[in-house]
């Protein structure tokens, strides 16, 4: 007795439409991320600005031992949007391969519908 395989669950169609929506998806946070970063790095340079002229003005000049702190913490942080910025990019990458492979198209094709 031999068995059919199993008919797919989802079609082809169906899996297409959601891997660009994903790829969409990934797109808005890859600019989300990048905002972010852009914002918190100005907010942060803009702190430690005014705190600088701030302990220098009020002759609190041991206030500025912090300073390097301040400095490592805002670059790290950036580093970690930067980070997180490339591997959602590279998972961007893969689905516009995986849609590119399933639909035959070429990116602009599939990515340029509304």
């Amino acid at each position: 007795m031999t068995q059919e395989p199993p008919s797919p669950r989802f079609t082809e169609t169906q899996i297409v439409e959601w891997l660009i929506a994903e790829c969409r998806d990934v797109s808005d946070r890859v600019t989300t991320v990048t905002t972010s970063g852009d914002r918190i790095l100005t907010a942060g340079v803009t702190v430690m600005a005014i705190a600088v002229t701030v302990a220098i003005g009020g002759g609190k000049g041991y206030l500025l031992m912090w300073f390097p702190f301040a400095v490592s913490v805002v670059i790290l942080h950036a580093l970690y949007l930067k980070k997180t910025a490339r591997s959602l990019m590279g998972y961007q990458l893969g689905l516009e391969k995986e849609i590119a492979r399933r639909t035959g198209l070429p990116l602009i094709a599939w990515q340029s519908h509304v």
